[in-house]
């Protein structure tokens, strides 16, 4: 009896049962409390039952108990053990407490937020012939002849810095359900042009005049005994983006899960064109000393509200992890396009007057329009981790997100007859329309657009 005594005491110490339920008297035991095990650190919890069915007998001595090592608890893992209705349970960990039922009520957040630096390169947006110079002696730069400066090209398409800020959480140590978001933005990118009489003697504007002329044609800003000129153009675009979403997870092995992401987002791209030319007469039909300037502006926004799907894979290997993501946005596109010019005339005196319209915009095109279109946006996402300390991780990655619907300045100029801006040029310096409605804009002309990027950063978990 002796020896069944020792060993129920032994047990009731191993499996944490108060030691007064093991009585060492001669009284009948009586049905012992479940206790909680404690097989190992993390191990999973077991429940027993121990039931007494005979008296138990006198001790003959003090039993020698095993040597088991205490557990002990730190304040805050205390007072997190507490706040669980912690009742003698081991609530000290995310990992292992609550997931034991006598923790059912603990709530565990699980958060984490990324930080990544990044080089990324936009698609190139396209313009057509904007300057020009002789191609060939006399032409002044006209069509198809004359040869193109600025324009007929792509431009804003250099490498750019940018950022991306991502954070979010788990709910629980299984991370079954989390929620996250994530900032992306770009560096506004600039394609500057200026060009003066002194580099090419002969500066022109080309463009198909739709009047009377019906043919190719060419505003000449510098010409040797009629004009001095300068010509400049700036065409900008940046670009931002945003996300609201949630993962659940699919499917899990050993080393690798498979997640759904569900989730809202949100981006916004900007382009703009601005061309402006100034002339000053030393010739020809208008007062030596009249200065001209004509200015037009192309401007375009483009807001993206979307949901989101997709599948977000991460594979383990020891200390790397390697991360796939592929999603779809669906949703509105909400495009806007400002068309806005002016042109001016300074007479020697000086007399100066001012007109509504350049030389791309004119009265025929000028004002706001607006357009709302259903647009579909992929993207995909490849990231390798490399885990630095239990709770820090560095990463390098590659991204790809593309619209297939996106209102750029360059396309939004007139070019109706041979891919050439097409002007009537009666409509020039203030000038009624007489002939062709041109330049017009009938509706907002779309592009598709894409974003690569390189991402080096780090991601910290609490």
């Amino acid at each position: 009896m002796k020896t069944i005594v020792t060993s129920l005491v032994a047990l009731a110490v191993a499996f944490g049962i108060p030691l007064s339920a093991v009585r060492g008297s001669g009284e009948p035991a009586h049905e012992l409390r479940p206790a909680t095990a404690r097989i190992g650190a993390g191990a999973p919890v077991a429940y027993f039952n121990f039931v007494a069915d005979e008296p138990a007998a006198e001790a003959e001595g003090p039993a020698t108990l095993p040597d088991v090592a205490p557990v002990v608890r730190s304040p805050a893992q205390a007072a997190k053990g507490d706040s669980c209705g912690d009742k003698g349970g081991d609530c000290q960990s995310k990992s292992s407490g609550c997931k034991s039922n006598s923790c059912g009520s603990c709530f565990v957040w699980d958060p984490w937020v990324s930080f990544e630096f990044v080089n990324a390169w936009t698609k190139e947006t396209r313009l057509p012939p904007l300057v020009t110079t002789n191609g060939v002696p006399g032409d002044d730069g006209v069509l198809p002849t004359g040869q193109i400066l600025y324009g007929a090209e792509g431009v804003c398409d250099d490498w750019r810095a940018g950022g991306r800020l991502s954070l979010g959480g788990w709910f629980g140590p299984e991370k079954i359900i989390g929620f996250g978001g994530k900032f992306f933005i770009v560096d506004g990118e600039k394609s500057e042009f200026a060009v003066d009489q002194t580099l090419y003697p002969v500066l022109a504007r080309p463009f198909f005049n739709s009047s009377v002329v019906n043919a190719q044609d060419s505003l000449i800003v510098a010409r040797p005994g009629t004009r001095d000129g300068v010509i400049h153009a700036q065409a900008e675009n940046d670009l931002m983006s945003a996300e609201a979403f949630a993962r659940v997870l699919l499917h899990s092995e050993a080393r690798q899960r498979l997640d759904l992401i569900v989730g809202y987002h949100f981006s916004r791209i900007n382009d703009s064109l601005t061309i402006d030319h100034t002339m000053t007469q030393t010739g020809g039909g208008f007062p030596v000393g009249t200065v001209f300037t004509f200015v037009d502006n192309f401007a375009t926004k483009n807001e993206y509200h979307a949901a989101e799907i997709g599948l977000w894979g991460q594979y383990d290997c020891r200390h790397l992890t390697l991360s796939l993501m592929s999603k779809l946005s669906m949703g509105n596109m909400h495009q806007e396009v400002a068309i806005s010019g002016q042109s001016t005339r300074t007479l020697p005196g000086p007399v100066f007057t001012q007109y509504n319209g350049g030389l791309l915009a004119l009265g025929s095109n000028l004002g706001t329009f607006t357009d709302d279109k259903f647009v579909l946006a992929p993207e995909a996402e490849v990231k390798l981790s490399y885990h630095l300390t239990p709770s820090a991780d560095l990463t390098v990655g590659y991204s790809l997100l593309c619209w297939d619907a996106v209102a750029l300045a360059g396309r939004q100029i007139d070019t109706s007859v041979a891919n050439t801006p097409t002007v009537n040029s009666t409509q020039l310096l203030g000038g009624a329309l007489v002939g062709p409605n041109n330049p017009v804009l009938p509706s907002i002309r779309d592009s598709r657009f894409w974003v690569h990027s390189l991402a080096v950063g780090a991601t910290v978990k609490f």
